[in-house]
């Protein structure tokens, strides 16, 4: 009868009982740095071996002698003390600087956001030697000397693919991931449940995937098998760039990590100021907010669709329950009913809004199945296909909080009856319909006014937050962004952004008001 036998790694085993004089010696990709102390700095390691380190760098701050070089995405050799606490950087030489990535903010972006990936899907003390050889084969593929364009969008989506596959999450591009049948390029969706690609009659599986075109599944799978060093190569049309980007969030969401600072940094870098998100005019407040969403592409150009679930807060937890039996409707700028949509009929909380005009302003008005809400408008753009949207996106305003939030207003405004012609009757909000939103870029229009003209042609200046979001007295936009109008009378609503002495500054856009409900524009943008 043979023992098994357990091969020790003595070095590993060391790690954190062992006293002074212990070192290990690695081959290690700067990921991350913070700074500690007075002078110390906290960096965070990638290794084949032991997977992420995070190691303290004494003195660093003071003194760039004996550790020079040491900066992000840099490729070094370290000698690492082990002992009872984190371990200590004692010596570095540097294998490859990658200096090119800092040449360059495209570069500098697309490295952030490798980093990032791997800092959430790579645990410490556990072997990582695919992971490891992927962020080097990256970094050098960015760092490079070579003036070519690393492929931008085209570079990131085969990051993350090559990143899934290295986690065993690859999604299924060349077969139907339900049936494992031939693709239908005329009838093909996006599933996130399923994993990949839908084609045929299985695009009804999953409730919520959504249509994607021909081009998209071969695209994205050509920037899958091609070398990262090789991504400028690969032509990406506008819409397959746009379409794969979001449906690439929600996999890398679910699959590597949420966490998305250095993501939303990489699309401000790559996305020219011309074709800003969705929207076109000033101040659409996109259907799409701040996170990630999947925006996709039908095969009906005629007739794009909204959808999603219904929640009473921006930012639901996942054991959160949707709103069910609320009714939805979709409006023109000029007043017109477009459609009726509805409640699906098998998943509670979750709406579709169809046959919508591509690229179109659009408000949805939710109307509150219960007085525990006010009926919400929310308005924007379509996209130039289907629109899944956020978790949140999709909302109705608790009563309670609305109560609170107008008598926290009240205290701040009421005392002075003059201005009741301008702002509204804050005491009374509920005659007629109010607006709360909050500007993206508060800090381009510091100062400038909002101003609403209601369909009975009656005009109603903003009121606006303070720095610290409170209510405040201030006669414009100030750097919280935050502002509310009371008292408009329903339907279409005019909106002007005008200098303090009521100059227009030419930019305008339509909203939507409910009696006696509440427009949310929360994630307003100006452009």
């Amino acid at each position: 009868m043979h023992r098994s036998v357990r091969r020790v790694d003595l070095l590993h085993d060391l790690h954190g009982l062992a006293g002074e004089g212990v070192s290990e010696r690695l081959d290690a990709i700067v990921l991350r740095q913070v700074d500690v102390g007075e002078a110390d700095r906290i960096v965070s390691l990638l290794t084949a071996s032991r997977g992420r380190i995070d190691v303290r760098v004494p003195g660093v701050r003071k003194s760039r002698k004996r550790f020079g070089g040491l900066d992000l995405y840099v490729r070094a050799e370290v000698e690492l003390a082990l002992g009872r606490g984190k371990s200590r950087l004692s010596s570095m030489r540097i294998l490859d600087d990658h200096v090119g990535i800092r040449s360059d903010v495209e570069r500098l972006a697309l490295a952030g956001y490798a980093a990032e990936l791997m800092l959430q899907c790579v645990a410490e003390d556990q072997e990582a030697e695919q992971p490891f050889r992927l962020a080097c084969s990256a970094f050098q593929s960015l760092g490079g000397a070579s003036a070519d364009a690393p492929g931008g969008q085209g570079w990131a989506r085969a990051f993350e693919l090559k990143l899934l596959h290295v986690l065993g999450n690859r999604p299924i591009l060349r077969r139907c991931a339900s049936c494992d049948g031939p693709l239908d390029p005329d009838r093909l969706a996006w599933s996130l449940q399923a994993g990949g690609v839908l084609s045929g009659d299985c695009r009804e599986d999953d409730p919520v995937a959504s249509r994607i075109a021909p081009s998209l599944a071969g695209q994205l799978d050509r920037a899958l098998r091609l070398p990262l060093a090789r991504q400028g190569e690969l032509e990406w049309s506008r819409r397959d760039e746009v379409e794969a980007r979001h449906v690439m969030a929600h996999f890398v969401a679910e699959h590597v990590g949420p966490r998305d600072r250095a993501r939303r940094f990489l699309e401000q870098v790559l996305q020219p100021n011309s074709t800003l998100g969705l929207a076109a005019l000033l101040g659409v407040v996109l259907l799409v907010t701040a996170g990630p969403l999947a925006c996709l592409p039908g095969d009906d150009a005629a007739g794009v669709r909204v959808q999603g679930y219904l929640y009473d807060t921006l930012e639901p937890q996942d054991d959160e329950e949707p709103i069910s039996g609320a009714e939805v409707t979709a409006w023109a700028d000029d007043g017109r009913l477009l459609v009726e949509g509805a409640e699906h009929s098998r998943y509670v909380g979750f709406y579709r809004v169809s046959d919508l005009a591509p690229e179109t302003a659009v408000h949805l008005e939710f109307e509150s199945p219960s007085d525990q809400w006010l009926s919400t408008v929310l308005s924007g753009r379509t996209a130039s296909n289907d629109l899944w949207v956020e978790p949140g996106v999709f909302h109705l305003i608790p009563r309670d909080s609305y109560d609170s939030d107008v008598q926290a207003w009240v205290e701040v405004l009421a005392p002075d009856a003059s201005l009741k012609s301008t702002w509204g009757d804050v005491q009374h909000p509920g005659e007629g319909g109010a607006v709360f939103g909050q500007l993206l870029n508060p800090e381009d229009h510091l100062g400038l006014r909002l101003s609403f003209v209601d369909s009975d042609d009656v005009a109603r200046a903003a009121v606006y937050t303070d720095a610290e979001g409170l209510p405040s007295r201030a006669l414009g936009i100030t750097e919280h962004g935050g502002f509310a109008v009371f008292g408009l009378a329903p339907g279409p609503a005019h909106v002007f952004l005008t200098e303090l002495d009521g100059t227009s500054s030419g930019r305008s856009f339509v909203t939507r008001i409910s009696e006696g409900g509440v427009t949310s524009l929360s994630g307003f943008e100006v452009l």
